[in-house]
């Protein structure tokens, strides 16, 4: 495989977008001993995205490759973009980031300097239309905008992921995993869904086979904030769904953290866990409820705790069939056996 990065634009009627996107591609800076590649892959868009971004690309001695990928979903033009690339560095940037000058030069050191490090991130900024309102600043990390680490190191394992956008991927591990049967359990937001999640699983993945995940607050990016984003609404939709998520999540945890004795009991028993979910949800209605009934949530991180913990809730009792399924389905998982031999 050959030593460079491969940029991954994933594209869905982006033509509002495009061109700021590729022009701060456009602008990178102290990469002439590198070389890249810019993928952008159409999701299936209905605008002039593609026709605007031939038209704009016009770097020297950097090619930018149009795929199409017409099932639709962040998870499957993130998987052809990938598999795409020609280079040993992924680096994903979706159609409303606007890296820094220095991403590519500086990605680049990053995954050469510390060949331990499966998957980088940087610090996400975000580019508001109107001014967010004061309580957004709490909820800004589920909008991949702020720092992932208290400095630049290691992301330890309490956090135990990186943001998608802006992700630097090293391409071989994941080959590894597609090449070994590996299937995300979540697709990802698909057209008005919130279900996602992919990039934490991803994550959690090349955790186990032994890589770590890295942070650098030099690795700046802008990340487009429309209003729609920053609306109460929204947020508490996004943290259901996050909720919804971490009964997956959790399948990767009981493997990273290996549980014993009565741990471990606990763990493989749907019932236990549901139970538990449905003791922490009970925990925080009340809140809920009377915050409900002052008809003033807004900002409030007990409402929150409650989206994120009946989210979970649900998801563990409308679909526990399916979670039973995918925890086998990790437990005999090729790219795990394959891994350890």
């Amino acid at each position: 495989m050959k030593k460079g990065i491969s940029v991954v634009i994933c594209s869905y009627n982006s033509e509002k977008r495009i061109k700021k996107v590729l022009g701060c591609l456009l602008e990178q800076q102290n990469h002439d001993k590198i070389e890249w590649e810019v993928i952008m892959v159409d999701n299936a868009s209905t605008d002039n995205s593609v026709a605007l971004a031939k038209k704009l690309w016009n770097h020297p001695r950097v090619p930018l490759h149009i795929i199409s990928e017409t099932k639709q979903g962040q998870s499957f033009a993130t998987l052809t973009g990938i598999k795409n690339a020609v280079y040993d560095i992924i680096i994903m940037v979706d159609d409303d980031n606007y890296v820094s000058p220095n991403y590519i030069s500086r990605a680049y050191e990053i995954m050469e300097k510390h060949p331990e490090v499966g998957i980088a991130g940087g610090k996400g900024t975000g580019v508001f239309e109107e001014d967010p309102p004061a309580w957004f600043k709490d909820y800004e990390q589920a909008l991949a905008i702020g720092p992932q680490a208290d400095s630049e190191g290691y992301v330890d394992d309490r956090r135990g992921y990186i943001y998608g956008a802006g992700s630097i991927i090293r391409k071989p591990v994941y080959d590894y995993l597609i090449d070994n049967n590996f299937k995300l359990m979540l697709k990802g937001r698909i057209g008005k869904s919130l279900v996602a999640g992919e990039d934490s699983e991803r994550s959690h993945a090349f955790r186990i086979l032994g890589y770590k995940l890295w942070y650098d607050p030099s690795l700046e990016f802008g990340h487009q904030m429309p209003p729609a984003r920053i609306d109460w609404k929204y947020i508490r939709k996004l943290y259901k769904s996050f909720g919804r998520a971490s009964a997956y999540h959790g399948l990767y945890e009981e493997v990273l953290k290996n549980p014993k004795g009565l741990s471990s009991f606990v763990a493989k028993s749907m019932f236990l866990t549901s139970l538990y979910a449905l003791y922490s949800a009970l925990l925080v209605l009340p809140a809920y409820i009377l915050i409900s009934i002052s008809g003033s949530d807004v900002g409030k991180k007990k409402v929150i705790r409650f989206d994120y913990t009946w989210g979970r809730l649900t998801e563990l009792l409308t679909n526990m069939k399916k979670v039973m399924r995918y925890r086998k389905r990790l437990k005999q998982a090729e790219w795990r056996v394959n891994n350890s031999q």
